[in-house]
């Protein structure tokens, strides 16, 4: 008895549904017909929730009565170019959202041949539909950075032991090759300026600024860069313990440029940070996860689908990036085997945008399991990469 998982919220005219699955419904939101009467009124009773929770009682409850099976319908917006033989790492908007840069890595025939493979750097024109090779064949790390003015492009790749960073220019003709920025490295992260550089490692080794423009560098300290603060003036830097005697730890400072003076941010683990506000003392607002962590105050709060958060007290605060893109997962059927026992076999993975200054939570995206997306500065368009393909999505 089979039932189909509606998108929240009116069709989309480019929903698609798996492969496997029967069509999508009537735009009215109603289940396929064939669907019982008995699992077509949990769907559709949590089609008219618009809460997190009501998604998973939905999906529970069909599990329970017995809906197994379930099919996922595919809603991530039309195709807008095709990787085959390929696999989408990394996804970049300019800052007109007009364009999307995106690393690609070859896909191996077998488990075998993951040795070797060809990857590579493209760019898409959204107005035009055209894609265009920027870095051909051997290439690259996936870590990939514009410049705030869309002119030029950072990307690491492997060379000696670890990763060279290098510049493509975007505003002429990059036909001359990438330009070599920086060599032994692991993390970098490039300036509102365009042209200045932090360099570091995995948190242990040597920070180093770099000037792009004019070849000068100057070193730091120790540790690995994570954001400027948008007037250029400080630097989020992670720091990695070496000590043999005790278990790796991160810590966090913000280090000041014209000084080199260091000031540690308490942060709850170890895991990645986000800077999304800043204020004339340094950064203010952190995610770290999904929670929100104001460094100035220390008070920490879950953000996102079936949290609480009800946005920010003081919602003319300047923020970095208003918005945030997050995923939640559903297994739809679980199976067993011989080799494994109550695996999942079926998965939906549903995206949300979060608005940091409301709080407010909106499906964006429902997908048959992880996959790579990003969100354009402007809020407007998701990019997706699935089933071979980068999806385009416009949004409200």
């Amino acid at each position: 008895m089979a039932v189909q998982i509606l998108t929240r919220g009116p069709a989309r005219e480019s929903a698609r549904p798996l492969a496997h699955g029967p069509a999508r419904g009537p735009d009215d939101g109603t289940p396929d017909a064939a669907s019982s009467v008995m699992c077509s009124t949990v769907i559709k009773r949590w089609g008219a929730n618009a809460s997190w929770s009501g998604f998973v009682a939905g999906v529970l409850a069909a599990t329970l009565l017995g809906c197994g099976g379930v099919p996922a319908v595919v809603d991530e917006g039309p195709a807008a170019v095709s990787t085959p033989n390929a696999q989408v790492l990394t996804m970049v908007w300019s800052p007109d959202s007009a364009r999307l840069v995106y690393v690609w890595l070859e896909t191996p025939p077998d488990l075998s041949a993951r040795v070797g493979l060809k990857a590579g750097i493209d760019t898409l024109d959204l107005a035009s539909g055209s894609s265009r090779r920027l870095v051909a064949d051997d290439c690259c790390d996936e870590q990939l950075q514009l410049t705030n003015d869309g002119k030029s492009l950072f990307y690491a790749h492997p060379a000696d032991g670890a990763l060279r960073l290098l510049r493509i220019p975007l505003d002429g003709n990059p036909s001359s090759g990438p330009e070599r920025v920086a060599d032994h490295i692991a993390k970098f992260a490039i300036a509102p300026d365009g042209h200045t550089v932090a360099t570091g490692d995995w948190g242990s080794g040597p920070l180093m600024l770099l000037d792009n423009a004019d070849g000068t560098s100057r070193p730091l300290g120790l540790g690995s860069p994570i954001a400027f603060s948008p007037d250029q003036s400080q630097l989020v830097v992670a720091v990695t313990t070496q000590d043999p005697e005790v278990v790796p730890a991160q810590t966090y400072f913000v280090v000041e440029l014209a000084t080199r003076d260091r000031r540690p941010i308490t942060l709850p683990s170890s895991s990645g940070v986000e800077v999304v506000s800043w204020d004339a003392m340094g950064p203010r607002l952190i995610i770290q996860g999904l929670v929100l962590i104001d460094v100035t105050t220390g008070r920490q709060e879950p953000i996102g689908p079936g949290t609480s958060y009800a946005g920010l007290t003081d919602r003319t605060l300047p923020l970095v990036k208003p918005r945030l893109l997050t995923s939640s997962e559903v297994c739809l059927e679980r199976r067993s085997d011989i080799a494994e026992k109550n695996y999942c076999a079926t998965r939906q993975d549903t995206l949300w945008r979060i608005d940091l200054r409301s709080g407010d939570t909106d499906v964006v995206a429902q997908t048959a399991g992880p996959t790579p997306a990003a969100l354009s500065p402007d809020n407007h368009r998701l990019a997706i990469f699935d089933d071979g393909a980068i999806h385009i999505k416009e949004l409200p």
